[in-house]
């Protein structure tokens, strides 16, 4: 099933900063290749979007584009199970520039 949602924070700016619409495709696991924006579950009600940089076996690794923001989920060893399915920016939200 497609699933529309709106980024949050700003961990994957610029690909896809706060506000940005993200599309969510259901993927098969096998098709999945390191560079790849993925949504991946993190508990029961949340679901965040990181690029995924490493994959052996069933564990994964996944990243933040914005390298200014950290995640308790990027850089270590995670569960390929997580991965819920693959994401595609549709919008970037722009961001004021200070004055």
């Amino acid at each position: 099933m497609l699933r529309l949602l709106r980024v949050a924070g700003d961990s994957m700016a610029p690909t896809a900063g706060a506000g940005s619409l993200v599309l969510a495709l259901p993927w098969p696991r096998r098709w999945l290749r390191v560079g790849q924006l993925v949504i991946a579950r993190v508990d029961a009600d949340a679901l965040i979007i990181k690029r995924l940089r490493q994959v052996d076996g069933d564990s994964i690794v996944l990243s933040s584009d914005n390298p200014h923001v950290e995640s308790a989920y990027c850089n270590v060893p995670l569960s390929l199970h997580r991965i819920v399915a693959r994401a595609v920016p549709l919008s970037v939200a722009r961001t004021r520039s200070a004055a």
